[in-house]
């Protein structure tokens, strides 16, 4: 499962209680194993009027990392 976000993170930002650091991250992660993906550019997909779409996408292979970037793609 994947939880995502267009321009910005999946955060309250700024986060009203300044005893939490990403709470978003840890109910999605932690909690729940939600993977997240934020900042995807969608502006094209919107100007095409793409609306459905098969997604898929392919994360860097690296061991030991808790992110990294990755290369998604819309396939009409």
């Amino acid at each position: 499962m994947l939880v995502g976000s267009d321009n910005a993170p999946v955060e309250v930002s700024p986060n009203p209680d300044k005893d939490l650091n990403l709470p978003g991250h840890q109910i999605f992660l932690v909690v729940n194993g939600l993977h997240i993906l934020e900042n995807l550019k969608l502006d094209e997909l919107v100007a095409k009027k793409a609306y459905e779409f098969a997604f898929t996408m392919q994360p860097l292979k690296l061991y030991g990392a808790t992110g990294s970037t990755v290369a998604p793609a819309a396939i009409r």
